[in-house]
């Protein structure tokens, strides 16, 4: 008798626990959830699911957000890599064109190819003009 009323009193003080989904999903409702009633769609018209419906919405929204986003910043990723390999192959091909100017003009080249007409290489020096620190421009 003792064992009886100490157990009811554990009963009182504890709150009555959920046994299955449907009644977490539907507490007014007492009907049992199965798979036949899950594939119907009854259980998008439960009380749980009117309840929450908007923070499903917005859950939903913010993951495709998030997902759009990343894809966003790949394709973004792949055109930056795409420019840096253009800029670098342009850089390549501007420096080899400047080496091959700068072979082309030197002296010995221009000598070169001057052998048919009748210009010539100077055979003076080149004459440095000297200033005074007062002349010079500022």
């Amino acid at each position: 008798m003792a064992d009886e009323q100490q157990e009811m009193r554990e009963e009182q003080k504890l709150p009555k626990r959920p046994e299955t989904l449907s009644e977490l999903l539907d507490s007014d409702d007492e009907s049992s959830l199965t798979w036949r009633s899950f594939v119907n769609g009854e259980l998008l018209g439960g009380s749980w699911f009117k309840k929450y419906v908007f923070f499903i919405i917005f859950v939903i929204v913010l993951t495709i957000l998030y997902v759009s986003n990343r894809y966003a910043c790949q394709r973004e990723l792949l055109e930056q890599t795409r420019l840096t390999e253009t800029l670098t192959d342009r850089r390549y091909k501007a420096l080899t064109a400047s080496s091959q100017l700068k072979e082309q003009t030197r002296r010995s080249q221009l000598m070169d190819m001057l052998v048919d007409t009748t210009l010539e290489a100077p055979t003076t020096p080149i004459y440095k003009i000297q200033m005074d620190a007062e002349d010079a421009p500022n």
